[in-house]
């Protein structure tokens, strides 16, 4: 799976940042395949996140609105861009190509994260979340991965939400 993994990234050049999808470099001649899911759909890759991009741009509106209905216009809110990779999948949905670091463990300030297995995004990650103030460990996670699931559903980590609850969009 990993091989498949890096084929794809040499092939693309190519990764996605949270809400837009970053250009391939100008010099680039080599020509994007159709991979996964996205070829069944008759959609390159780049079409994929170009499509992710969208659809997280419109959550990420919803999740400003909530919290500044819930705490006031004025309300500051920290974006931590972390790179992420998409392909669709049969049904036509996203999936992520890489080990999600969105799908990480809050541990205080320390945060365990899912290894994107691309030093380049390593690096990218570790940085955004460190101007955040957390200290990043990552952690192979390739297997639950590969398998359908994140680092989150390894770990039995049960959380108790706050009792507060959210006003209705």
């Amino acid at each position: 799976a990993l091989g498949r993994i890096q084929r794809r990234l040499a092939d693309l050049l190519l990764w996605q940042r949270t809400h837009r999808v970053g250009p391939l470099p100008e010099h680039s001649e080599a020509p994007l395949r159709e991979v996964g899911g996205a070829a069944e759909a008759g959609e390159p890759l780049v079409g994929a996140n170009t499509w992710a991009a969208d659809i997280i741009a419109l959550a990420r509106e919803r999740v400003r609105r909530a919290v500044r209905a819930w705490h006031g216009p004025e309300a500051k809110i920290v974006e931590v861009p972390v790179p992420a990779l998409f392909e669709r999948d049969e049904e036509g949905l996203a999936t992520a190509l890489l080990p999600n670091s969105v799908n990480l463990q809050v541990l205080g300030t320390d945060l365990v994260v899912p290894d994107p297995l691309v030093p380049a995004l390593r690096d990218e990650v570790a940085r955004g979340l460190g101007q955040a103030g957390f200290r990043v460990h990552f952690l192979k996670s390739l297997t639950y991965h590969v398998g359908g699931g994140q680092l989150r559903c390894a770990s039995k980590v049960l959380r108790t939400p706050a009792p507060a609850s959210w006003p209705s969009p």
